[in-house]
């Protein structure tokens, strides 16, 4: 039961970095 809440807090962590990443290219 706490291996979905880790993979979502990663999973949110991946996106928000992806989407920094982003906007810093831009």
């Amino acid at each position: 039961m706490t291996m979905p809440n880790r993979m979502g807090l990663i999973l949110r962590c991946m996106v928000i970095f992806l989407k920094n990443q982003a906007v810093s290219k831009v």
